[in-house]
């Protein structure tokens, strides 16, 4: 049941469950022990991204 409801909750659809899934890879580029400076860019680029995809694709800020 729990998942069930996941699927009609409001942030599967916006860019904020987007962006939670991309932190759960920047979690594994992080366990493999890459240069720190390149995975704060990495995480920095991709989030201001994925929040325009977001702002976009519901037509409001969802934070």
């Amino acid at each position: 049941m729990k998942n069930k409801r996941l699927l009609f909750h409001p942030e599967v659809t916006t860019g904020a469950y987007q962006s939670h899934l991309f932190r759960i890879e920047i979690i594994k580029l992080w366990e493999q022990n890459l240069p720190s400076r390149i995975v704060h860019n990495f995480i920095f680029q991709s989030h201001v991204i994925l929040l325009m995809i977001g702002v976009i694709s519901m037509g409001k800020i969802t934070i």
